[in-house]
């Protein structure tokens, strides 16, 4: 199955997460890490690969903590769906799915 499969690189990004306000969330990019998945040419399976962390700028290069974050105001919450604004205007709406396993 996995050779038939596209090769495919997923990356994660990690965040560190500060509650400012009862409704308010500010996120700070933290590192990023990359695992490969699916076969190259029918016959490499890239499934076995571990995850990788995708090398940083050292910290003096790094832009400032605040330019890495971004806020966003929850404005509606319920069991199904949340819906954020962010402090540059972006909209979000995400819904939660039941795997049925309750």
């Amino acid at each position: 199955e996995t050779q038939n499969k596209a090769p495919t690189l997923a990356a994660s990004l990690r965040h560190s997460y500060k509650l400012e306000a009862p409704n308010t969330v500010v996120i700070t990019f933290e590192s990023t890490t990359a695992k490969p998945t699916g076969a190259i040419g029918g016959f490499l399976n890239l499934d076995g690969l571990p995850e990788v962390a995708v090398p940083e700028l050292p910290e003096s290069l790094r832009p400032p903590s605040q330019l890495r974050s971004a806020s966003f105001r929850v404005t509606y919450l319920d069991q199904k769906f949340r819906i954020t604004r962010g402090d540059r205007g972006e909209l979000r709406i995400y819904s939660r799915v039941d795997d049925g396993q309750a």
